[in-house]
């Protein structure tokens, strides 16, 4: 909701392209479905923290991000369909799985240019198999994932330094995927 209310804010013209916002600039409604997912998840979540232990817990909190995820790759794949340019925007490094699924299906040969400060491969992080630390692993490992890269910056000992790895070819089409964490 945030970032539609600033959206009136944005200075849409752009040197190079012209104004391609003519061509029109949309956003989904906000899903009730998705918000109550949310609201159970985040329930889910904080007993999580007080019973870390309780695995019964920690599948169900697994459950409702792997139904957030299969609801917003229908929801890309439709709009990919349509001819559309999609973009998503979350709150949680694992919130791009579905859409990065969607495009994988309609781009096979898509790359990925992940950028963060960290390489988000574990496995379950803590258990839980939709983490943010996790994503990356997900592309990767599961279904569709097949091509990823990374890059990773940061400071040490007075150092600047970059990471990158890459596996597998790009072809025409590459998505961007990057944290905030990136840049603080």
């Amino acid at each position: 909701q945030a970032i539609l209310n600033a959206s009136a804010q944005l200075d849409l013209f752009d040197l190079e392209t012209g104004r391609p916002y003519e061509a029109g600039i949309a956003m989904l409604p906000i899903s009730e479905q998705v918000c109550e997912w949310n609201r159970k998840a985040r329930i889910l979540s904080e007993k999580c923290r007080l019973a870390p232990q309780d695995t019964e817990l920690r599948q169900q909190l697994n459950d409702y991000c792997a139904t957030v995820n299969q609801w917003v790759e229908s929801q890309v794949a439709d709009l990919l369909k349509q001819g559309k340019i999609v973009g998503a925007i979350g709150g949680d490094h694992a919130t791009p799985y579905g859409a990065i699924r969607a495009h994988l299906a309609h781009y096979p040969t898509m790359g990925i240019l992940h950028i963060d400060a960290h390489a988000d491969l574990r496995k379950a992080y803590e258990g839980f198999e939709w983490s943010h630390a996790s994503i990356m692993y997900n592309v990767i490992t599961k279904k569709g994932g097949k091509y990823a890269t990374h890059i990773r910056g940061g400071r040490r000992r007075k150092t600047t330094y970059v990471e990158f790895f890459f596996t597998g070819p790009a072809d025409r089409h590459l998505m961007f995927c990057f944290s905030r964490d990136e840049f603080d």
